[in-house]
């Protein structure tokens, strides 16, 4: 438990090497310590990483499957590398667990917007969702999604087909994930 307090303490300092090299000294002392997997993903993030963050949010749901923030933030990263469908299934699952997750609510939210870019077949209705999913997130957590107010405009203007100006669809860029 040690090295994983001292792992927690690195990450809070944005010692993002020193906490992943910390978080897997933790495991190796105590393999049933399955939240280090969760964090180190989460530092993995931060130095770019995905492929391997993805990896440790795989080991934690192989133990835990109903760990609904390494779902989405699984998910949303999946997404990233193109596989859309495929995020949007972990995302799904995750806010099946915990419905008024606003992480999860709004990186599905994201992912749906992205998918309506891509498709022009479901569109609308990944519209319609992103919509929902971001003011559901403002709700779940106002004071983390304010800024979520743009992002309805900008989709409500989508969905009544006014397309003035560029497009500021977030994308799939790099997101501060779950902690």
């Amino acid at each position: 438990l040690a090295h994983f307090t001292r792992a927690c303490l690195y990450f809070d300092r944005a010692k993002f090497e020193e906490a992943i090299q910390t978080f897997t000294r933790a495991l190796q002392v105590d393999g049933t310590l399955h939240k280090a997997y969760f964090f180190r993903g989460n530092a993995q993030v931060r130095l770019g990483r995905e492929r391997e963050a993805i990896e440790d949010y795989t080991r934690l749901l192989t133990v835990n499957p109903r760990h609904a923030a390494a779902l989405a933030n699984r998910g949303y990263l999946v997404a990233r590398q193109g596989r859309l469908d495929a995020g949007l299934r972990d995302l799904n699952a995750a806010l099946e667990l915990d419905p008024k997750y606003a992480g999860g609510l709004y990186f599905r939210g994201v992912v749906r917007e992205t998918i309506a870019q891509h498709d022009p077949n479901r569109a609308q209705v990944m519209l319609r969702e992103a919509e929902r999913d971001y003011a559901a997130a403002m709700a779940a957590d106002p004071v983390m999604y304010k800024h979520l107010d743009a992002e309805l405009e900008r989709v409500r203007g989508k969905l009544a087909g006014n397309r003035q100006g560029p497009d500021q669809t977030p994308g799939l860029k790099h997101q501060a994930l779950s902690r």
